[in-house]
């Protein structure tokens, strides 16, 4: 059974045909692992200095310090 399994996989895997496939899915899996995208480098600390200006409270609206 374990030889008759064995000879069924080599026939339908070559193996240039399953290194292929492996280091396809070994290069996918380090992808999805490592990636290159990182979105806390670009993250934003906080509104600016036009923000602050469009929204700022009128002295006389702003409560007491």
């Amino acid at each position: 059974m374990v030889t008759t399994l064995a000879s069924a996989i080599r026939t339908a895997f070559p193996p240039q045909r399953l290194v292929r496939f492996l280091s396809g899915l070994w290069q996918s899996l380090q992808k999805r692992l490592v990636s290159p995208y990182h979105p806390e480098r670009h993250y934003m600390r906080g509104p600016g200095p036009k923000w602050h200006a469009k929204h700022a409270c009128p002295a006389s609206e702003r409560p007491p310090v």
